[in-house]
């Protein structure tokens, strides 16, 4: 389990990634992601303990915190540990919000570190969720789901499941500062300008639709209990007709989902009465910008995005030729390195001296929705499994994931699709000020339509 190179940074400047998610996040709308552990059976408290301090001493971005030095953000050691919270779901009924999540809290990230840990257990139903909340400053979402399988290595360890030499994957601290590099430079923007995708260069001024007309609550007003979550869950056989339709029709899983997701957004609009007849929806993808020289890395936030706006007829009309325009436009972005726009926007709105930090505060909808693809998940963790491929951790077995990325004002939804034993769920977190529970529910029934159809 050893780690290479521990360079540990006495300050790190922030990115510029890393500083759009600190000046994006508010007290009405936190810049968190979360990651759900749901096992039947109850686990061991001290292995749970010592498997999540191995994961600090493995992290050192969730040991860290903000700090202003003049008009620079920068990362310093923290003096505390992420906190971890134990409950009794049997003696607090309160433990879970209505979705059935342990209720969070804000991560104020200038005052503690990005990460808290929020274990609930009930010996009533024999079950234990693991909440995993990040500040997503500290981590991208590959970067979470690393975490997620050095947990339950290190727990399994602990535990006594598997031998003590067992090997996590290798690290290299000395790489950190690399982080702070990634992206085109402006002279490589101007060699691809003709590639570039308006939508993304205009991600600071353009506008689209939310998911709904509303009145957008106020950055400053604390949200309450969150997060809110429900998930779509399907069986393996239908996950392998979903990935053969795709290669069926020649284009990725991914490319199927924005297709499905487009689709429900309107249909759910028009069943709801709530449709817009003019304007742009927007998906906001999210994608990865690690390349080879990264894979050592610890967890660290390394994305961008990229973002596609559809009209209502190209989401209304024909499916296939939705679907086309959405396989061509992410070719595109692949074969020109559209990932890297983003970045470059982000780069040059943080020079500028509070431009990044004003349209940030705007009012305007800068996306409807985020769809994020995790890809196939949990699979290297050396840990015992079943036959299904569900991970088995002594009398404890790991039956499903929920991810969300964050929400924010006027972003109502956010997608997560992860295929966890061969099973692809699909987790809708949505914005509880605005969206009831019985709205997500059947946002998911159109989804799962969606994705029988066609």
């Amino acid at each position: 389990m050893e780690t290479q190179n521990r360079f540990e940074f006495e300050r790190l400047p922030f990115s510029a990634i890393e500083e759009y998610m600190l000046l994006d996040h508010s007290p009405a709308y936190p810049m968190d992601s979360v990651r759900l552990l749901h096992f039947s059976g109850r686990l061991d408290r001290e292995a749970v303990e010592k498997a999540l301090n191995g994961v600090w001493e493995r992290q050192p971005f969730l040991r860290s915190r903000a700090v202003r030095n003049g008009r620079r953000l920068e990362w310093v050691p923290s003096e505390k540990l992420p906190e971890i919270i134990w409950e009794n779901a049997d003696a607090a009924p309160d433990a879970l919000n209505p979705s059935g999540f342990p209720s969070m809290r804000s991560i104020n990230l200038f005052q503690e570190p990005g990460c808290r840990v929020y274990v609930v257990e009930s010996e009533r139903e024999n079950w234990t969720k693991i909440l995993f909340q990040f500040h997503h400053s500290v981590s991208d979402g590959l970067g979470e789901m690393q975490i997620l399988g050095d947990f339950v290595t290190l727990y399994a360890i602990s535990a006594g499941l598997i031998p003590p030499e067992t090997q996590l994957r290798p690290l290299d601290f000395s790489k950190l500062p690399l982080t702070r590099r990634v992206g085109w430079t402006l002279a490589s923007y101007l060699r691809n300008y003709f590639h570039s995708t308006p939508t993304t260069m205009a991600l600071l001024f353009g506008r689209c639709n939310p998911l709904i007309p509303h009145e957008p609550k106020p950055r400053t007003e604390p949200t309450g209990p969150y997060p809110f979550l429900q998930s779509l869950q399907l069986t393996q056989e239908e996950t392998r007709q979903y990935v053969q339709k795709a290669k069926k029709l020649g284009v990725t899983v991914n490319d199927l989902l924005l297709r499905d997701f487009f689709r429900t957004i309107d249909q759910w609009r028009v069943q709801e009465k709530k449709d817009f007849p003019k304007g742009s929806t927007r998906v906001m993808v999210p994608m990865s910008v690690r390349d080879p020289q990264h894979e050592d890395l610890p967890s660290v936030n390394i994305v961008s995005s990229v973002f596609l706006d559809r009209k209502k007829r190209d989401m209304a009309g024909d499916p296939q030729k939705l679907l086309e325009g959405i396989h061509r436009e992410m070719e595109w972005v692949k074969r020109h390195d559209q990932k890297y726009v983003f970045i470059l926007v982000l780069q040059i709105a943080r020079k500028l001296g509070g431009v990044l930090s004003l349209s940030l505060k705007s009012r305007s909808c800068r996306s409807t929705g985020v769809l994020s693809n995790l890809g196939r998940v949990m699979e290297q963790a050396p840990v015992p499994r079943n036959e299904d491929g569900t991970i088995q951790l002594g009398s404890s077995r790991l039956e499903f994931i929920d991810a969300a990325p964050p929400i924010r004002s006027q972003t109502m939804i956010s997608f997560s699709a992860l295929t966890y034993a061969n099973a692809l769920r699909l987790c809708l977190r949505y914005d509880q000020n605005f969206l009831t529970p019985a709205d997500a529910e059947s946002f998911l029934a159109a989804f799962y339509r969606n994705l029988n159809e066609f």
